[in-house]
């Protein structure tokens, strides 16, 4: 009988010999996997509010419902690269945990000044530090696209809605007049002889915009391998929705127009909107499919070539419980410093009237600025020489979110009434003593206002929002609570503006000494009422 060659039992064995090696070589691998998941896992038990709040914002809000599917697009992006991945090795990686450290800090900067933007960055930044932190370097660089393109998840943006608008506006009035229509415009709004028209939130492109980038980004980097190409293609993404949906806008109000207001008012005008984009992104997309790149083909690593990854090693742990320990600083900071923030009710006492100026009983405006959530509100009237002023103040501490002083609900716009009109917005000149508030026109049904506001923050007047976010989160640093308030004085524009705005002038030069000093008196009565309850543990 004749003998049986011996190759195949030997390629059995050493196919045995290699399964057996590759699956030694995971197990580190799973380690290090295990340890990444019990990482996440503690990150979103200390800031559950902070993505409870952005997945709502996902839920809610269609111009940010794509986050919802960012982290799966860059779950699935690394998944793509998994058997390069198995090839690197596994080390901590120290820089992502200082660099985690400074996303916690930003965190709760955005936590202590109530900017939910800032907290929503620093969480997302944050879990990107940590993977890179517990997996590695070589690793990171990798999966650097999955792990940046995790940023869109915040959503962020709606700081762009007031130049959208402006430029959406300006466009489309212009085209209007190009075609020979008759336009008159009044801020936002338009009137032609057919209808009336306005540029609002959902007309501004923002949704547009986000989406176009969000896509732009995956598919510049999926279909270019060259950095020159994909940078130009993500420039086209933002470049085109802007344009395009200038040109809806138009599009729109000329059905409008021509159809004598009976198309493109109601329902059909998103739809519209949305049928426009989608032709768009197709076009963007077919062209931008003519200077695509493949990829070009890597040789497969034998089991024998690969480094894989290190062996198992205390650095591992070492690394993931320092990164679960800065992960835990910044919000274990923040509720320190909230247990020790006064909770005194407010009281906000009338200002003394000074150089003349006497309080009246208070009157029912037709005007009223918005902000909610204030801790106490003041609306009083000042009268001097058969001339009065309205003052209000909106006084803010211990702020939670929605209740918070600078925030996108609150302005000196009434709200709920789209009859008040912004005219003009901007700084009040020839302001000779403190700082020059912020002078809004406002119609309504044809009657005008001059409004003037500015804020006090940290015993400082200040304009600037943000610069009022800053001062409170340094006041809750320094365990003085985060007391503010927008002053508000306004009066109705009749005939001369001149005369209008010298008797503004004259009413924030005699009062602002008197309005800061009952300021004043509200902050110190919540330190000393905290003072007194032994809050600082002293």
């Amino acid at each position: 009988m004749q003998e049986r060659p011996a190759v195949p039992a030997a390629s059995a064995a050493a196919a045995v010999s290699i399964a057996a090696s590759s699956d030694q070589s995971l197990r580190p691998w799973y380690f290090r996997l295990g340890l990444l998941s019990a990482v996440l896992v503690w990150t979103l038990a200390w800031y559950w509010d902070t993505a409870a709040s952005m997945a709502g914002i996902w839920w809610q809000s269609e111009t940010f419902a794509h986050g919802m599917i960012v982290y799966p697009i860059s779950l699935w992006l690394v998944w793509r690269k998994r058997s390069a991945l198995k090839a690197l090795p596994c080390r901590p990686s120290w820089l992502a945990v200082a660099l985690g450290a400074g996303a916690g800090l930003g965190w709760l900067l955005g936590d202590l000044a109530g900017v939910q933007a800032a907290r929503h960055l620093g969480l997302v930044t944050l879990i990107a530090c940590s993977v890179w932190a517990v997996l590695g370097t070589p690793i990171a660089r990798a999966i650097s696209f999955p792990l940046a393109f995790s940023l869109l998840a915040v959503p962020v943006g709606e700081f762009l809605l007031p130049t959208l608008i402006q430029h959406t506006a300006d466009f489309t009035v212009g085209a209007l007049r190009l075609s020979g229509i008759p336009v008159y415009r009044e801020a936002n709004n338009f009137v032609l002889p057919t209808g009336s028209w306005s540029v609002v939130e959902a007309c501004s492109g923002l949704r547009y915009l986000i989406a176009s980038v969000t896509l732009g980004l995956l598919y510049a980097y999926i279909s270019y391998t060259s950095l020159s190409r994909r940078l130009l293609f993500v420039l086209g993404s933002i470049a085109v929705p802007i344009v395009a949906n200038w040109v809806r806008a138009y599009m729109i109000v000329m059905i409008g127009h021509l159809s004598g207001m009976q198309y493109a008012v109601g329902v059909d005008h998103l739809l519209y909107g949305w049928l426009f984009f989608g032709v768009v992104m197709l076009l963007l997309f077919w062209i931008g499919s003519h200077w695509r790149q493949d990829a070009p083909e890597r040789s497969t690593i034998s089991v024998s070539q690969a480094k894989g990854p290190v062996a198992l090693s205390p650095n591992m742990v070492a690394g993931a419980l320092v990164t679960s320990a800065v992960i835990a600083t910044a919000p274990w900071y923040a509720q320190a410093l909230d247990a020790s923030a006064p909770n005194a009710s407010i009281t906000l006492a009338a200002p003394d009237g000074l150089n003349g100026w006497v309080g009246v009983p208070a009157q029912t405006h037709a005007y009223r600025p918005h902000y909610r959530g204030a801790r106490d509100t003041l609306d009083q009237a000042y009268a001097k020489s058969g001339r009065s002023v309205g003052l209000f103040i909106a006084y803010y501490a211990r702020e939670r979110q929605g209740s918070e002083l600078i925030m996108g609900r609150n302005s000196v716009r009434p709200a709920g009434d789209r009859s008040w009109v912004v005219l003009s917005q901007g700084r009040v000149a020839g302001i000779e003593t403190g700082t020059p508030p912020v002078q809004t026109r406002l119609r309504r049904n044809g009657a005008e206002w001059l409004v003037w506001h500015w804020y006090w923050a940290g015993n400082r007047w200040v304009v600037r929002p943000e610069i009022v976010k800053a001062l409170q989160a340094f006041d809750r640093l320094s365990r003085n609570g985060d007391d503010a308030a927008v002053v508000v004085m306004y009066t109705p524009l009749a005939g001369d503006e001149k005369a209008t705005h010298k008797l503004l002038a004259e009413f924030y030069a005699d009062m602002l000494p008197s309005i800061g000093a009952a300021l004043s008196r509200s902050r110190a009565s919540t330190l000393v009422t905290a003072g007194a309850g032994g809050i600082d543990g002293r």
